[in-house]
Formats: structure tokens, C-alpha cells, sequence
């Protein structure tokens, strides 16, 4: 094997001896082996030396569905098996170290709202698993809730070859907090974006709304030249509902959210989907003059609320209560569906007196 080709996956150790980076390589056998051969390869970037710290020979645990889906608010049920007889099993939520979440074979989930990771190791003459063995649980596949955050995310996505072009801290634009966020890069001079894509637990449809909470660098002003460069697109699966051009139009019409942007740089953004979605990508593209930094606080799919008759007094409340929350008016053509979904929106994460 070539670790440049068939690595399967790779694990940072910390600090080795003398300084230096020390790694784990973890990958199947297709045969029968009783011996493993490291060699060093002569390559355009040599490696001097490799200190070898330890090989490990493991027969990991294997789990049935690997990996498994379930509708949001529903348990999983996972099984393990290992080929050693009499092997006992621990469930844990963290790949090292805790405690265990549950002690047989057969474990059912609590019944879960996000998508979530489990790790399994069994125990077998004397010794336990080497390495716990992932066992990602996905929510998905059915009708989400109310309103939901983004779960799972999938970065850098590129759209060429993007040299320099990264996502830092993915993790961040998924983790239920809207005070950190993931930062979008692109190099001044590139002709490639990039971006992120976050899934929801769930499935929406259209004329629910997508809302973004992003940041651009502090004391940039947010200008039409700016919001050009962020391309927003929708999926339901892996398939794009090929609406980026209408949700560019629609950025280009986010100033008159009347939501300001501040000394941080934050703002958000509703859009309506046009299409079922479970997924939103943020991307940024190259624009001469737009951003080369994009923050991803979170983002969230949900459900307006809809009421007929529209009450023209009922209207005025919320109008109101949009300069309150917002320090703007809102545009005068904004519908009472659009007032309500952000009021809505706003009084779930901040604790806002209903109407």
C-alpha cells in the first residue's frame, strides 16, 4: 500500500521525540498477514527519517447498520459482532476515554435530534480494542422538526483547483452556538471558491426558510459588491437544487432586512427555498472587490408560520417589534409571513416575549 494513495485514515498523536509530529495510520488487509513492511519511498518531498513507534495488528469490532439513519427524534439500533469468541462489548460517545454508554452487544440509541457519533470496542482474552470503531449515526431521511440547526458539515468544497483555499474551524458552524463560527478563505487572485456544506436533521420544502448568521472581517462595510461574492445553494441529497442564482438575488436584497452589521461583522440572512432541501452550501466565490473572509456562525432550516387573514393590525405589532429586535424598519414591502418567521426565529434563540 501507498500511504499518498490508500491511506485510510490518519490520526495526530501530538508531540514525538525530538519535536517532532508523531501520527497514527490505521487501514484494512484485504489477506491473511502475519508481518507488516514499512518502507520509505524516494519522492520529489523526501522524508529524511520515519521513527516507527509501534504496529499493531487489531480485528476491529463490526457493527450493523455501519453507518445507520434514522428520522429525527427516533433511536438506532446498532449490533456488534467480533470474530473472537465470548468477546464483550462497551459503547462509548467519545473515541477514547469516558464512560460507557451502554455494556452488550445490542445498543439502542436514545432517540436522537442531531447526528451523532458513537465508538464500540470489544474486550477478548484479556485485552480491549486497540481502537473503538466509529459508528456515525445520521438524522436525517423524514421531515424535520420546527426549526433546526445545521448537524453535519463537509468542508473545504471546491469548485476547482483552489490553491490556499480553506475552512477553519468547520466544526464550529455546527455546534448549536451562535457566538463562534468557521472561517471561509480564498486568496485574493483565484478564479475557484470555496465553501461549506451543512446538513440539516431533516427534510424541508418549499417556502421554508433557510437563515444564516454570518460575519464578514470588522469594520467592512456591508455593500452589494460584498454580498456578490457569497453564493448560497441548496441539496436534497447529494443533488443541487441548482437555485444559487436565485438566492443571489436575493442576497443582493439583504440590506433591507434592516439588520445591521456591527463593530463584529455579524448579519444574517432569510431566504426561501424554492426546492426539498436538507443541506445548504456557503460558498465564497472570486469577485473583484468582494470578500476573501467569510465567517459561518450557523445555519438553521424552519418552518414559517403562516396566518390568514393577514391582520393589518397583528402587522403593525410585528413591524414594531422588528425595530426593536433588529435597530431598523423593516422595508415597507416586507410581507407579514417574512415579519413572523424572523420573529419567530429571534424569540427561539434570544428569549423573546411572544407577540
Amino acid at each position: 500500500m501507498n500511504l499518498g494513495t490508500d491511506l485510510i485514515h490518519v490520526q495526530a498523536l501530538g508531540v514525538g521525540l525530538g519535536g517532532t509530529p508523531k501520527f497514527r495510520v490505521s487501514m484494512p488487509v484485504s489477506t491473511s498477514f502475519d508481518a507488516v513492511q514499512v518502507n520509505l519511498n524516494a519522492v520529489l518531498a523526501e522524508l529524511a527519517t520515519l521513527r516507527i513507534y509501534e504496529a499493531v495488528a487489531m480485528i476491529p469490532v463490526g457493527v450493523t447498520p455501519n453507518p445507520a439513519v434514522v428520522p429525527y427524534g427516533t433511536s438506532a439500533s446498532l449490533s456488534a459482532t467480533v470474530r473472537p469468541a465470548g468477546a464483550t462489548f462497551a459503547w462509548y460517545t467519545a473515541p477514547t476515554g469516558g464512560s460507557p454508554v451502554n455494556t452488550s452487544a445490542t445498543f439502542n440509541t436514545p432517540n436522537l435530534t442531531r447526528s451523532t457519533t458513537y465508538y464500540v470496542e470489544a474486550s477478548a482474552g484479556g485485552v480491549t480494542s486497540y481502537v473503538r470503531t466509529a459508528v456515525p449515526v445520521t438524522v436525517g431521511g423524514a421531515d424535520g422538526p420546527l426549526w433546526s440547526y445545521g448537524d453535519t458539515e463537509t468542508s473545504p468544497v471546491l469548485s476547482g483547483v483552489c490553491i490556499g483555499c480553506t475552512v477553519q474551524n468547520p466544526e464550529l458552524a455546527v455546534d448549536e452556538d451562535t457566538t463562534t463560527a468557521s472561517n471561509i478563505n480564498i486568496p485574493l487572485g483565484v478564479l475557484s471558491s470555496a465553501g461549506q456544506l451543512i446538513r440539516f436533521p431533516g427534510n424541508y420544502h418549499p417556502g421554508d426558510s433557510i437563515i444564516l448568521d454570518l460575519g464578514i472581517p470588522a469594520g467592512q462595510t456591508l455593500s452589494l459588491q460584498l454580498l456578490n461574492s457569497i453564493r448560497i445553494e441548496t441539496f436534497q441529497g447529494t443533488t443541487s437544487n441548482n437555485d444559487a442564482a436565485a438566492f443571489n438575488t436575493a442576497l443582493a436584497n439583504a440590506q433591507l432586512l434592516g439588520i445591521p452589521v456591527g463593530a463584529t461583522g455579524k448579519f444574517r440572512v432569510t431566504l426561501p427555498a424554492t426546492a426539498d432541501f436538507d443541506a445548504v452550501q456557503i460558498s465564497l466565490a472570486p469577485v473583484v472587490g468582494g470578500l476573501s473572509n467569510l465567517q459561518v456562525y450557523e445555519a438553521t432550516a424552519m418552518v414559517p408560520l403562516t396566518v390568514t387573514p393577514p391582520s393589518r393590525p397583528y402587522r403593525l405589532i410585528l413591524l414594531r417589534l422588528f425595530r426593536q429586535r433588529t435597530g431598523s424598519a423593516a422595508p415597507p414591502s416586507i410581507g407579514i409571513r417574512r415579519l413572523l418567521a424572523v420573529h419567530r426565529y429571534l424569540r427561539a434563540l434570544h428569549s423573546i416575549p411572544p407577540a
